[in-house]
């Protein structure tokens, strides 16, 4: 009895030093076909059985990297040219190779290809004279930066799930204009390799009432404390940066920008015209006051002044 319970203590002590390695490489985007270790089904390593053409790419089974030619050399890429993700995006770029990044329309001077995660759309050209280019989008799991989504070349939807319900779709491209919970899994017939997306979609921008401004102008103080919880706020006024205040009191032009967690932006202009408050009001009444004091004292100055 001690022997069994020892050999079986020795074998779990064996499983749990196993444990972190089959789990340490499990890649949640793959949806393919999985062996009893929780690993994607390889064909061997011949080249010839393992590697499959999609669209203008080679896509390794072995590797599970899309190969993309660039002249002699190739550029590899974890996914498929044309993604939209909520993971890392890893691209290798051969030692030498002209490469140049772009986000959201603008040049990224310093980006590491190895792991790109923040979000936006990406543009990348390779080679001397660009004779590669990759799109691909990251975005967040709440997200308003896609109104629809236009299959990879030689992928197409097997699922479309809205709000937990499922909806129709066409088998290249997903319209979502429709605010809430996608689930999206596509598949690619050459390869069996099959993706998802989870991403909950909110494309309703931040607002303010700013009750108080007409027609682009106030008369007086005006009321920012209806802020969208967790929206950024960023408030100039006479082209100078102000911290966020509940009410805005200062005469002058204002330009408010908000962008909330799903990245919708709103923009908001107006001028607060010079106004009188009470504290304006007490001033002139005092100035006024003693604006009399002294003219009273002038004109009894007069009156009584000796002539010596």
């Amino acid at each position: 009895m001690k022997k069994t319970i020892i050999a079986l203590l020795l074998l779990f002590t064996v499983l749990l030093g196993c444990a972190p390695g089959v789990f340490a490489g499990v890649d949640y985007e793959y949806e393919g076909e999985l062996d009893i270790g929780g690993n994607p089904v390889l064909e061997d390593d011949d080249p010839g059985k393992r590697e499959v053409t999609v669209g203008d790419a080679v896509y390794d089974k072995l590797t599970r990297r899309y190969r993309y030619a660039v002249g002699d050399s190739a550029v590899e890429m974890n996914f498929p040219n044309g993604i939209v993700t909520t993971s890392a995006v890893s691209i290798v770029v051969p030692t030498g190779m002209k490469a140049r990044f772009y986000r959201d329309g603008n040049e990224l001077t310093d980006l590491n290809p190895d792991a790109i995660t923040e979000a936006g759309k990406y543009v990348a050209y390779f080679g001397n004279g660009d004779e590669l280019c990759l799109k691909f989008t990251v975005v967040k799991a709440l997200t308003g930066a896609i109104s629809s989504y236009q299959m990879p070349v030689g992928f197409h939807v097997v699922s479309v799930v809205l709000d937990g319900e499922d909806i129709p779709f066409d088998s290249n491209l997903v319209d979502m204009t429709e605010e809430g919970a996608y689930e999206i899994r596509y598949t690619c017939s050459g390869t069996g390799v099959t993706h998802g997306l989870n991403v909950t979609v909110d494309h309703t921008p931040p607002t303010l009432k700013l009750e108080a401004v007409k027609d682009g102008y106030a008369e007086g103080p005006v009321d920012i404390s209806d802020l969208e919880k967790d929206a950024a706020i960023a408030i100039t006024l006479d082209d100078k940066t102000i911290p966020y205040d509940r009410t805005l009191t200062k005469s002058g032009s204002y330009r408010i920008r908000l962008r909330d967690s799903a990245g919708n932006y709103n923009e908001y202009s107006f001028v607060i015209r010079i106004y009188f408050d009470s504290n304006s009001v007490a001033f002139f009444v005092i100035l006024a006051a003693a604006v009399i004091a002294v003219a009273g004292y002038l004109i009894y100055s007069r009156k009584h002044l000796r002539i010596r």
